[in-house]
């Protein structure tokens, strides 16, 4: 589901801000924040040459929140991939809120919740304020064509509708 002007733009304006910083410290624009309530448990982005686990920002604030990260929600500059979708589904995150859908790699598209994941399984809500999010990742795509993430991130940029997903799952999330 795409959404803007909604309850989620405080927090994901918060995210794309954590998303510059990245960028500005020469790394891809990606950041994620936990938010528990009304206020905001931890905040995390993706730190230039780190390894491949610190591209993250997902783990990272998930790990840095804690216990807050149960039932919280997690806001994300991309549509967290498999790996960081079943951490939150496993943390007890209640929500999943993205900028830009990851219909190749993102949780909601590419796994399937089986037995006790598919039952604590986050809701989430793509698109918000994504064409703020496509404009910073195209900026580091156009200034790092050759960094390792530029090839998967330029596919985010593409905006050719894709086919249905064969397992029938809503490409922008579910819920």
């Amino acid at each position: 589901m795409t959404q803007s002007g909604s309850k989620h733009d405080r927090f994901m304006q918060e995210v794309l801000k954590l998303a510059r910083a990245a960028l500005a410290e020469g790394g891809p624009p990606l950041a994620a924040l936990v938010r528990q309530g009304d206020r905001i448990a931890a905040r995390a982005h993706a730190l230039p040459d780190a390894d491949e686990l610190r591209q993250h920002p997902e783990l990272m604030a998930m790990e840095s929140a804690g216990e807050a990260a149960r039932g919280g929600s997690l806001y994300a500059a991309v549509e967290p991939c498999a790996m960081c979708f079943a951490a939150a589904a496993l943390m007890g995150v209640r929500e999943v809120i993205y900028a830009v859908p990851d219909p190749r790699q993102g949780g909601f598209h590419t796994l399937i919740p089986i037995g006790d994941l598919a039952e604590r399984s986050p809701t989430g809500v793509g698109g918000i304020l994504r064409k703020e999010a496509l404009a910073l990742l195209r900026q580091y795509v156009d200034q790092h064509p050759k960094s390792p993430q530029a090839p998967h991130l330029r596919k985010l940029l593409d905006d050719t509708p894709l086919p249905p997903d064969p397992r029938g799952l809503p490409r922008e999330g579910k819920g």
